[in-house]
């Protein structure tokens, strides 16, 4: 959440799948805005809730599990941060 890097260090930054594991996902998608050159490349495979009601069901019960121990969100919804960011 806080990178040791100046502003506009890189060309491309890569996150996979790791929003749903890092407790403040919006601070992590601007910090990694922050060291991305302007008009760069980013890479963002994310989770996301399931489109099937019974998948996110399931992914509620899942969590009630990962979420104390490792504190995985398997319905977060991190494109609006992406978004935000442009």
């Amino acid at each position: 959440m806080a990178l040791p890097f100046p502003d506009a260090s890189f060309d491309t930054v890569v996150c996979t799948f790791a929003l749903c594991a890092i407790p403040n996902d919006s601070r992590v998608v601007c910090e990694m805005n922050r060291v991305l050159r302007p008009a760069d490349d980013c890479c963002w495979p994310i989770t996301s809730p399931g489109a099937i009601r019974a998948l996110r069901a399931l992914q509620r019960v899942v969590e009630l599990v990962t979420l104390p121990l490792q504190g995985e969100h398997f319905r977060r919804r991190p494109l609006g941060h992406l978004r935000g960011e442009g």
